[in-house]
This record gives structure tokens, sequence and C-alpha cells, in this order.
């Protein structure tokens, strides 16, 4: 069985304006990717999975992949060193319509607003080893969207 450790935003935010609490802060996170390298669990990229996955083949005994949700700056600047300190990389996925901006979308606007990364922060993550994926154009409710936007929000 291989997990799936997703992850938002790592960062120190007050609960106050984390309300759903969608951050972690360096120092948990730290903690989390210490006790996983120390206790011999083993890494694999998202796109080693999904090979085990598709051949049918086992996958290491604890064996994990780390993934980010919605591309915020603070992957790079807090979790990027703590993952490089253990020799793991992460697959995040960008709101690729918000590059740049603070996030907009429920639960995560206004004062609780995010900056996301830039095209070249994100670039900087790709060159350092993370796999970069899709999370819509910006980050709409699919389910409650017709066909015809749907597709838009994927495809764009």
């Amino acid at each position: 069985m291989i997990s799936i450790l997703t992850y938002h935003q790592v960062a120190e935010i007050p609960r106050s304006l984390d309300p759903v609490g969608l951050a972690v802060s360096p120092a948990q996170f730290e903690q989390q990717m210490s006790y996983l390298a120390h206790k011999g669990y083993q890494y694999l990229s998202l796109g080693e999975a999904v090979e085990h996955i598709r051949a049918r083949k086992d996958a290491p005994a604890r064996s994990f992949v780390l993934t980010f949700d919605d591309g915020y700056q603070n992957i790079l600047l807090n979790a990027c060193p703590i993952l490089e300190k253990f020799g793991f990389t992460a697959t995040v996925f960008l709101v690729a319509g918000q590059m740049g901006s603070l996030s907009s979308w429920w639960g995560q606007d206004g004062d609780l607003s995010g900056q996301l990364l830039s095209w070249d922060e994100a670039g900087e993550l790709a060159r350092r080893g993370f796999t970069l994926g899709s999370h819509t154009l910006n980050h709409r409710f699919l389910n409650g969207l017709d066909d015809a936007c749907a597709f838009e929000e994927i495809r764009n």
C-alpha cells in the first residue's frame, strides 16, 4: 500500500486565519518528515507510485507520496528546504489561472488569502526536482459546473 500525504500550506498561520486547519507549521512539518525518514519510510514520487499501480507491482514497504494542493508560495519558502534536508520532493498542484496572486476561492479568500507561487517560483521547484500538476484553472468546484465549464477548467 502506498500512502499519499496531502498538504496545503507550510506556514505559521493563526487558527483565526486558517479556520479549516489546512496549514501546518514549519516545525510540525519538519517533525513529520523527520519521523518518516528515521522510521524507514520510502519516498516515492507520484509518478513512481502510478507506475507501481499500473504495473500491478508491489511498492516498497512503507511507501509514501507527498503532494501539495493549490500551490502556495510557502511551499517553496518553507517546505522545500525541509524536504531537501531529508531527500524528498513532492508533487505540487497549481491553480494555473491564479499564479502569482492571492488565493480567492471559498475558505481561502479575503483575509484568509494566501500568496500563490508565481510561474518563476514554480519553475524553481521543478528545477529542484518537484513535479508540477494542475489543480484546475481557477479552483472552481467542478461538481457545481456544467460539463462545458468543467471541461474548460480542466483543459486550461
